[in-house]
């Protein structure tokens, strides 16, 4: 990660702000790979709960650091409790994981006067949407430019809609969902290799199944299932009724 003489641009002090405003006084930002968990205590207010001992998450909180200190956002760091990797990368990874579902498995509803946990909703209907090219930082901290797509849900409870990051999606549902797309005319879901292999050597892939290039009938494709070969089911009220 390069370090040296990073400032952020108004485009992350934005998104910054605009994700800290939907989290709820409580609740808890934990952004990926980073190592870093925070907490929101206030309506101005952030509280850093928990920062690996690494490099590089000690990098990423400076640059929390600064990315608010041009707003009225303060962020309190006395209380916050170090947490040592394991020394085994998948392992560390797989704890990482674990720990941002159980942090996922407690979001709410964005609605304030509803409480019904984001996990229990219909997720199987969430829709993949882009919001075209937006700015971004890569791995270096340089200023690049990439597709911003969310995924829009509907709260089954209050009937409220609202948009979620991919990744949060992903954590969410798992991988199952997160390598689903839902389309006007039908759903594609990524298989594996064995299950491409299992559907050619039985002659059914073919009507089955559909390659997924960077567009599908006019509309772009999510970029994570770009380059796969999918299972493709048309919606039940296609059929017609009709037995096959």
């Amino acid at each position: 990660m390069n370090t040296e003489n990073w400032e952020p641009t108004s485009e992350d002090i934005e998104w910054t702000l605009g994700h800290l405003t939907g989290i709820r006084i409580g609740g808890v930002w934990a952004p990926g790979g980073t190592g870093l968990e925070y907490e929101r205590t206030g309506d101005e207010e952030l509280t850093l709960r928990r920062i690996t001992q690494h490099p590089e998450s000690g990098e990423m909180h400076r640059r929390v650091l600064a990315t608010l200190e041009s707003t009225d956002w303060i962020v309190e760091e006395s209380q916050a409790e170090m947490v040592v990797p394991s020394l085994n990368p998948q392992e560390a990874q797989f704890q990482e994981l674990l720990r941002q579902q159980e942090i996922a498995a407690q979001w709410d509803c964005p609605n304030v006067e509803c409480d019904h946990k984001l996990v229990d909703m219909p997720l199987e209907d969430g829709m993949w949407e882009t919001q075209g090219m937006q700015a971004a930082l890569d791995d270096e901290g340089k200023g690049v430019e990439i597709e911003r797509w969310v995924v829009s849900l509907e709260c089954d409870e209050c009937s409220t809609q609202f948009q979620i990051d991919p990744q949060d999606y992903g954590l969410l549902g798992g991988d199952d969902l997160f390598f689903q797309w839902r389309t006007p005319t039908g759903t594609f879901t990524v298989l594996t290799r064995e299950q491409v292999v299992d559907l050619v050597d039985g002659g059914v892939a073919a009507e089955m199944c559909a390659p997924l290039g960077s567009t599908h009938e006019g509309e772009p494709v999510p970029p994570h299932i770009r380059g796969t070969y999918c299972l493709f089911a048309k919606p039940p009220s296609d059929s017609g009724g009709e037995e096959e």
